[in-house]
């Protein structure tokens, strides 16, 4: 059963690059000084954070994003279970309430950038199996998009890519380090 009202949550993350962060820096999401530590998000009481599988695939090797990813999700587990006292994974409403109210970082699993996957449904499953309950778009306008076969009819898949190959990138917050990636390739 699918529990979808989450309950007594006042501060709610729906993203962060911490495991990507601490794997590339050698620390610890415990204490780190990135933007989310689970010692400064004590402060915060009750809380659910989700933590984004993430790299950036064009600077991986051919053919191993989906590696990398599992890389990714092995770090996260250990992480979780060397700080069992103040997070717990959750893979349900009702196991964010049960970790909120024993006052623990109820820590949920994305995947920032469907390239990870490597369009592949047998990944997509492996990852929902691993407690993945969101797919990202990333940032820097490499978006990837993949539609199931088996659960969206033709008409419906037209529809969907003509209006992602029609939208236009719209920059805001992102566009300066975009701008800052490109100057580097010109280089």
């Amino acid at each position: 059963m699918f529990v979808t009202e989450i309950r007594n949550i006042p501060y709610f993350d729906g993203h962060c690059d911490t495991i990507y962060e601490c794997m590339g820096t050698g620390r610890s999401m415990r204490e780190n000084s990135g933007h989310v530590d689970l010692m400064r998000g004590q402060r915060y009481g009750r809380r659910a954070q989700f933590f984004a599988l993430f790299d950036n695939v064009r600077e991986l090797p051919e053919g191993t994003a989906w590696t990398k990813l599992c890389q990714m999700h092995d770090w996260f587990c250990a992480q979780a279970a060397e700080n069992a006292d103040v997070m717990a994974l959750c893979r349900t409403g009702a196991e964010v309430d049960a970790a909120a109210a024993q006052h623990k970082t109820a820590a949920l699993l994305s995947i920032e950038g469907a390239d990870l996957l490597d369009c592949d449904m047998a990944h997509l499953e492996t990852a929902a199996s691993w407690g993945v309950r969101l797919l990202n778009p990333v940032w820097n306008n490499a978006n990837a998009l993949c539609l199931g076969g088996r659960v969206v009819g033709p008409g419906l898949a037209c529809q969907i890519v003509d209006a992602f190959l029609d939208h236009e990138f719209e920059g805001g917050r992102h566009q300066k380090r975009i701008n800052k990636m490109m100057a580097l390739e010109t280089l």
